[in-house]
């Protein structure tokens, strides 16, 4: 089984900083490794967006200065298999989903308007809020 892919480095703020630079030489590293001998590969940094190739040194500097581009989760360019490559990323816990938003708990709620409707009359009075709601047309 190959060794797991950290990932985390993409999140951090200080791009200058040991955990960030050091994720940058694992990237190149593991891009080294898959691109098979070639000197050059696709830059994923936020200004060329795997859209121009350059030189391993390159792209190193490109990260470092523009930082990763956040939506390039999956390396499918650099020769990530995401069937195969385990990707070890931090679980990200909600903490007082109440001062923060709405949470996953009521998301369906918020979707179909039920959470904007409901919510001003939760310290209230309990009442009856069915009469707000059409029920769903039958065929």
């Amino acid at each position: 089984m190959s060794r797991p892919i950290q990932k985390e480095w993409m999140n951090e703020l200080d791009k200058f900083g040991d955990v960030y630079k050091q994720g940058v030489a694992d990237f190149i590293q593991f891009t080294t490794v898959n691109n098979r001998g070639s000197t050059t590969c696709l830059c994923p940094c936020r200004e060329c967006r795997n859209g121009k190739s350059f030189v391993f040194g390159t792209i190193s500097r490109h990260l470092i200065k523009y930082g990763i581009d956040k939506n390039y989760r999956v390396w499918v360019l650099h020769g990530e298999n995401p069937c195969t490559d385990p990707v070890v990323e931090p679980v990200i816990e909600e903490e007082n989903t109440e001062a923060e938003g709405l949470g996953m708990g009521n998301f369906v709620d918020a979707s179909y308007g039920v959470h904007e409707i409901v919510a001003g009359d939760l310290n209230e009075d309990e009442e009856n809020h069915m009469e707000d709601f059409e029920p769903p047309p039958f065929s």
